[in-house]
């Protein structure tokens, strides 16, 4: 949501250029001018601090919280399963990343499966924090995923009231109770979303907008957090998959349009196969860590400069420490910044 600022075009007497544009990390580099970077934070004379990085081929390590708001409902047993088979296609687009997932649902009543956002107790583990450390956790996944209230329901039934952006919202509200260790601070959040309905099923007035959703996240993390949702979900305009269901059902309108406003995307919760769609979802994930620049302090407002060598024109915002690229930079792309201490 901040403003989009223009690259400063190095100096044009560099000519040499280098070829490709693969997903790239960033490493640090010396400071630009040495003799005005004479202490630890490379801070000249003027006040002004100097720092250079380099855009790599390594992975960058980053790392993501990931939220899976699942639809427990009676019509999601066979979109849990297809979620649940298809972990390691998701977690291999993430290679290289420091990834931990927790699971809510959107059932946020006050019945017997409102969770409200508490993230679920993994079946087969302990805790409610899967990783890559957590034996077999591809199967710990689908054993959580697929949701024993939603196969077994009889009269006692989870909510057909979906509301996976309330329950998002309700799930940051516990990260100091309920939830503690999920969110953590250095890292990025990244919310999947799975329903074959809209929020509160049907997008009433009265159900949490992608606009109050958003203020949430301001109010909960201000600048410190980036955070990316995505759906799969019944798409807008996709009459195929909405008159295939045998439920009733509706699209994901909301879902949708909150995925685009925080650089998300979504697929069809309809696909056979959910491979494409994790794939999916996981490179744009990545992608979100390894545009990303990292400064050693927080730039006064106006103050930051950034110059690239060879010099090219990508767009770039500020949030925090944080200087988020528009889109991969060259492997060897030298990044200079200049700026001035917040006070």
């Amino acid at each position: 949501m901040k403003p989009q600022k223009k690259l400063i075009f190095a100096l044009s007497f560099l000519t040499s250029l280098i070829a490709g544009c693969s997903d790239v990390a960033f490493s640090p580099g010396p400071p630009v001018n040495a003799t005005e970077s004479s202490n630890s934070n490379n801070q000249g004379l003027s006040g002004t601090i100097y720092e250079t990085f380099y855009a790599t081929a390594v992975k960058t390590g980053g790392a993501v919280d990931i939220l899976f708001v699942v639809d427990n409902s009676t019509s999601m047993t066979l979109e849990q399963q297809k979620l649940g088979e298809r972990l390691d296609t998701f977690v291999n687009s993430l290679d290289g990343l420091d990834w931990q997932i927790g699971i809510t649902t959107t059932d946020v009543t006050s019945y017997t499966y409102g969770l409200k956002g508490s993230l679920i107790s993994l079946e087969g583990a302990s805790g409610y924090i899967l990783n890559n450390n957590i034996p077999s956790y591809e199967q710990v996944f689908k054993d959580t995923v697929v949701r024993k209230e939603t196969i077994y329901c009889d009269n006692d039934c989870p909510s057909s009231n979906e509301q996976p952006l309330a329950a998002t919202i309700l799930a940051i509200e516990k990260r100091d109770t309920d939830n503690a260790g999920f969110f953590r601070g250095n890292a990025n959040l990244a919310v999947i979303m799975l329903s074959d309905e809209d929020e509160m099923s049907t997008g009433p007035a009265e159900a949490t907008t992608p606009e109050q959703f958003i203020t949430a996240i301001d109010t909960h993390f201000g600048i410190s957090k980036r955070v990316n949702v995505f759906g799969i979900i019944i798409e807008p305009g996709d009459t195929d998959c909405y008159e295939a269901q045998d439920t009733l059902v509706s699209y994901g309108n909301h879902v949708s349009r909150l995925a685009r406003l925080t650089g998300g995307l979504t697929g069809s919760i309809c696909d056979n196969d959910y491979t494409k769609n994790l794939q999916n979802i996981g490179q744009r994930v990545k992608k979100e860590l390894q545009n990303e620049v990292i400064l050693t302090k927080d730039p006064a407002a106006g103050s930051l400069k950034i110059t690239l060598i060879p010099e090219m024109n990508i767009n770039w915002s500020l949030q925090g420490k944080k200087v988020i690229f528009e889109e991969s930079l060259p492997e060897g792309t030298r990044i200079d910044v200049a700026y001035e201490e917040k006070e």
